[in-house]
């Protein structure tokens, strides 16, 4: 690969302008997150899903958890998206504080079921890998 001449550099700074003014490019560049958010996300998401994964290594493996956290929840959660979205002609935006609150319970409710419904603790595992990987797959 060779150095731009001088009528070369200014061509791409053209087609530079030109993409950055796209505003479907705008878009796609914007990261609302940031890079410490990225960052967040691939530790955070790192240890969720790291932790089930290290568990199931090095003791028993159980499909359950795992047939559960990559089909079913993602499964529910995108029947139940679809169905907002068709029977709603407003945007579909679910980032306001109820839903992040909302989001957090169903975490919680679904982690602690080995203290209060243990014949289902399995589902501590399930989320752990839905919103490990959810997050993973969202940078």
């Amino acid at each position: 690969m060779s150095l731009p001449q001088h009528g070369e550099n200014i061509k791409w700074k053209n087609i530079l302008r030109r993409v950055n003014k796209n505003p479907i490019v705008k878009d796609i560049m914007k990261r609302d997150v940031g890079i410490i958010g990225t960052v967040a996300r691939i530790l955070f998401g790192s240890i969720l899903f790291g932790t089930v994964v290290y568990g199931h290594l090095n003791g028993v493996f159980r499909p359950l958890p795992w047939l559960i956290g990559l089909v079913v929840f993602p499964l529910i959660f995108t029947l139940w998206h679809s169905w907002q979205i068709k029977n709603k002609k407003a945007r579909f935006s679910k980032t306001g504080a109820l839903a992040k609150c909302g989001n957090v319970f169903i975490f919680l409710a679904f982690y602690f079921t080995y203290w209060y419904a243990p014949s289902i603790k399995f589902m501590s595992d399930a989320v752990l890998i839905f919103y490990g990987i959810s997050m993973l797959l969202q940078l």
